[in-house]
């Protein structure tokens, strides 16, 4: 047996496993639409099976992962994209992993604009910020190399919203950054 063949058998018996946990789901339409909106390509997924473990979202599993037979996973792959909103939305952890890859629709702040951000606050984008976004919806937002999370971004508006899980929030008058 070749080692392209051992594999495909290995990968074979970990969506079999991976089947009794969870829902596998078309990946071509979700993928398309990351693909669509940040330029990250669908290959850049290709390591991953795209599943359903509940109704709100989509998570990502790496092709080769075995979850342990016990205890029984509680939750299977990363946190991916979030399907049961007006616009499906990439989660906090899937725009820190994979928005190095992204092309378009991304907002490179400013420490006042991060701190801003990390406080959830809404905050404007410069001219020149404005021009990296297409439209009004989804945008990844870095502080220089660092990808922190998702935004809203309204174009009438020219505005970004904080979309950083709460848990997360900068309490009032601080700082993510020295003085």
């Amino acid at each position: 047996m070749s080692d392209l063949e051992k594999d495909a058998s290995a990968t074979e018996s970990t969506r079999e496993v991976l089947e009794r946990l969870v829902e596998f789901v078309d990946r071509d339409p979700w993928l398309t639409l990351v693909e669509e909106r940040f330029g990250i390509s669908k290959t850049a997924f290709d390591a991953y099976f795209v599943v359903r473990p509940n109704k709100r979202g989509l998570n990502l599993v790496l092709r080769d992962h075995r979850p342990p037979e016990r205890p029984e996973p509680q939750i299977i792959g990363m946190s991916f994209l979030r399907t049961r909103m007006r616009f499906p939305k990439l989660t906090t952890a899937a725009a820190m992993t994979f928005g190095p890859l992204a092309t378009r629709n991304v907002v490179a702040l400013e420490q006042s604009q991060a701190d801003q951000f990390l406080s959830r606050e809404p905050f404007e984008l410069s001219a020149a910020q404005a021009q990296m976004c297409t439209d009004t919806g989804y945008v990844l937002v870095r502080i220089e190399d660092v990808f922190m999370g998702v935004g809203l971004y309204r174009a009438e508006k020219g505005t970004v919203q904080s979309l950083l899980p709460k848990a997360w929030t900068l309490a009032d008058d601080e700082s993510a950054f020295e003085n």
